[in-house]
């Protein structure tokens, strides 16, 4: 996998923070990584397209290789990649020039695709983006009052609390869907 020394140093700093990854699935991360920061929508398709540029494999290749790490035992995703993601993500914005105790806005939201599942998702402004810190997805309940949202959101705020750096000071932002004053209490 050699493009460019930029490229290789990008894949090789992505991997670095999945170090309890195998030395595959790290080097997958990374190329996912690489891919999704280049397309212009994420998808799977688009992600397989753009590898190409990095290890020079045809679409098809590289579009099992992505079909392959989605479904691996060793990609789930769980406290430990979600510590390497979000330790990943502080770091950039400390070299974009944030301080520690600085206060960090996460905004938190859910939606729905279809009536399929619902996700909860709290993101952080970044560069003039949004970028997801963490979600959480759970199936759509086929039967009324199988999903309880308060228990959703205690198990979502419990996560997320884990997960973040003690070094910063956080505001939550949310829809009025939540209910702020079921926020404080959790938090």
């Amino acid at each position: 996998m050699k493009v460019n020394t930029k490229t290789d140093e990008f894949i090789e700093t992505v991997a670095s923070y999945f170090k309890k990854e195998n030395k595959k699935t790290r080097e997958n991360i990374a190329l996912c990584a690489y891919s999704i920061l280049r397309a212009e929508k994420v998808n799977t398709a688009e992600i397989a397209r753009y590898m190409g540029e990095v290890n020079q494999l045809d679409f098809k290749s590289n579009d099992m290789r992505v079909y392959r790490l989605l479904q691996s035992k060793n990609f789930q995703v769980g406290d430990r990649l979600w510590r390497g993601y979000i330790a990943m993500l502080f770091k950039m914005m400390r070299e974009s020039g944030l301080k520690k105790g600085s206060e960090i806005t996460i905004n938190v939201d859910y939606t729905s695709d279809r009536d399929d599942y619902l996700i909860l998702c709290a993101s952080v402004s970044f560069q003039g983006e949004s970028i997801p810190l963490y979600f959480s997805m759970r199936n759509y309940p086929r039967k009324k009052g199988v999903i309880d949202q308060k228990k959703l959101e205690l198990a979502f705020f419990k996560a997320l609390k884990h997960l973040l750096p003690d070094s910063y000071r956080y505001v939550i932002v949310a829809d009025r869907g939540f209910g702020y004053k079921r926020i404080i209490e959790k938090i």
